[in-house]
């Protein structure tokens, strides 16, 4: 069963009679799961980027809990912004709802919280409902990351430890490592002893001293426990409390499990090309550069007359992105300069057509201009 609904307005305009009404929203599916492992019907929301609905990509997933608010608006929030700015990838956020926290979240029982011990028996539901859900309804890389802060950060860290397999990356914000006499520090020192685990893990605290004890104990941990290929972090946050820190840790945790993405210095076909090439080595798919990336290099390339190579990043451009009415626009222009009149007429027609559909008049306009100056060609 899915639904679409509005969470929390993030913006509030005056209406002329002084009323408020929503004017920015961030837009989840809702999606319900009968567990058979949790016995319980249970909620997640899936946000997905812009870019989901105007191109076919497939996109990695960060798959976050204590799906309230305002952590879904706040981690979809984080996730436009950084993709928008090119530090991450564009991804998909599934925000896992809770109903019993304390059962679900800690690894075992102690008397102070009576549902406490259900953490296993919760990983069954993510790992054999939730995920296949995901994976079956949307377009998904397979890269997954997993996030949650306090007892939900020590479930994300019991998990790392007990369950490697799941996620390819971790973020713990403020976790709460000194449950049960540090249980999961104990297990990870044995568990994870000279372990190869190509994962990265990113560990936030804020101003939280009673937190501290269980936060060196990992450290010291992972120090000793030589895991080959494993990237790891821990980072204090000084000025936050234990609420605040949220959104520090999840923005840090990103970017160090993308340190490096994005693209510097010049941007012509061998830097992007090779970057690109790299970065999916790295994370395991095929990192698409982005549109604009490509089709600069392709430029860059006809200005200096290499047009077959400039042909073939143009076309690897549209096959990456083909509802994107530029691309074709683009492959025509570089046609053009090869003397191939009848194929650039094509393209630009098919750009005009695309243009013209999705109301971009100014696209519109300079595609059926080059049209025109073709078929005159053509003509002659």
């Amino acid at each position: 069963m899915k639904r679409l609904f509005w969470l929390l307005p993030l913006l509030l305009l005056l209406s002329v009679y002084g009323q408020t009404r929503p004017a920015y929203s961030v837009e989840h599916a809702v999606h319900e799961i009968q567990s058979k492992y949790v016995n319980e019907t249970r909620q997640i929301l899936v946000h997905v980027p812009l870019s989901y609905k105007t191109h076919r990509r497939k996109f990695p997933v960060v798959y976050m809990l204590d799906g309230h608010t305002p952590h879904p608006e706040m981690m979809a929030g984080i996730l436009a912004n950084q993709a928008w700015g090119g530090a991450i990838p564009e991804m998909i956020l599934v925000s896992i709802r809770n109903t019993d926290r304390n059962r679900d979240m800690l690894p075992t029982r102690v008397d102070r919280f009576p549902t406490s011990g259900g953490a296993d028996r919760f990983l069954d539901y993510v790992e054999k409902e939730v995920i296949p859900l995901v994976e079956s309804n949307y377009r998904v890389e397979p890269y997954r990351i997993f996030a949650g802060h306090s007892f939900s950060g020590l479930t994300v860290v019991y998990t790392f430890v007990n369950r490697p397999h799941l996620f390819q990356s971790y973020i713990a914000a403020s976790p709460y490592l000194q449950w049960d006499e540090q249980f999961v520090v104990k297990q990870a020192g044995v568990k994870l002893k000279d372990r190869t685990l190509e994962r990265t893990i990113f560990l936030g605290l804020g101003d939280e001293p009673e937190y501290e004890n269980g936060w060196n104990g990992f450290q010291s941990v992972l120090k000793k426990s030589k895991i080959k290929g494993l990237v790891y972090e821990f980072r204090k946050f000084p000025d936050d409390s234990h609420g605040s820190v949220v959104l520090p840790v999840y923005f840090s945790g990103l970017r160090k499990i993308f340190e490096g993405y994005s693209l510097k210095g010049r941007i012509r076909a061998d830097t992007v090309v090779a970057h690109y090439r790299e970065l999916s080595k790295r994370f395991g798919y095929k990192v698409i550069p982005p549109e604009d990336y490509l089709n600069a290099s392709g430029y860059f390339l006809m200005r200096e007359e290499k047009y077959e190579l400039a042909l073939s990043v143009l076309k690897e451009n549209a096959n990456n992105y083909p509802e994107s009415a530029n691309v074709y626009d683009s492959l025509g222009e570089c046609l053009e300069k090869m003397g191939r009149l009848e194929e650039a007429a094509f393209n630009f027609e098919k750009a005009m057509n695309m243009a013209e559909a999705a109301g971009n008049s100014v696209l519109t306009a300079a595609a059926k201009a080059n049209l025109k100056r073709v078929n005159d060609k053509l003509e002659k």
